[in-house]
């Protein structure tokens, strides 16, 4: 390197890190200004609190879990539905008419002395197949 390119490198290095020194230091000035008002100093600590929590992400995170919160409590609502409705139909199943009226209804049972009747699929029976 060549030693302008160097000390050009310094200067800048020391001329940002007296540029960063200014700022501390006028900061640290400001301070006991601020420090003497009590409504500026709630301002500054409630400003501080919302900041911390919004780059956190502890309010989006709150947020989603109520949003969370709300998806699982219908859910729960939906299924205790449909328990109380299997639990009638247990209560059916127990009933022996429920279970004949599924037998004749799923298998196609009928009872002595019934009368059957049976329907062809065919439109005209008259027809010979070959």
């Amino acid at each position: 390197m060549r030693p302008i390119i160097v000390f050009y490198i310094i200067y800048q290095v020391f001329w940002y890190n007296k540029q960063v020194l200014r700022w501390i230091v006028n900061t640290v000035q400001i301070i006991p200004n601020i420090l003497n008002y009590p409504l500026r100093v709630l301002g500054l600590c409630l400003t501080f609190c919302f900041f911390s929590l919004v780059i956190q992400g502890s309010l989006f995170n709150l947020y989603g879990l109520k949003a969370d919160h709300k998806e699982l409590k219908s859910k729960i609502t939906h299924l205790e539905w449909q328990t109380q409705k299997l639990k009638m139909k247990v209560s059916q199943v127990k009933d022996p008419k429920f279970l004949e009226l599924e037998a004749r209804n799923e298998f196609n049972l009928v009872n002595p002395g019934d009368l059957v009747f049976i329907f062809s699929d065919d439109e005209n029976p008259n027809k010979e197949t070959l």
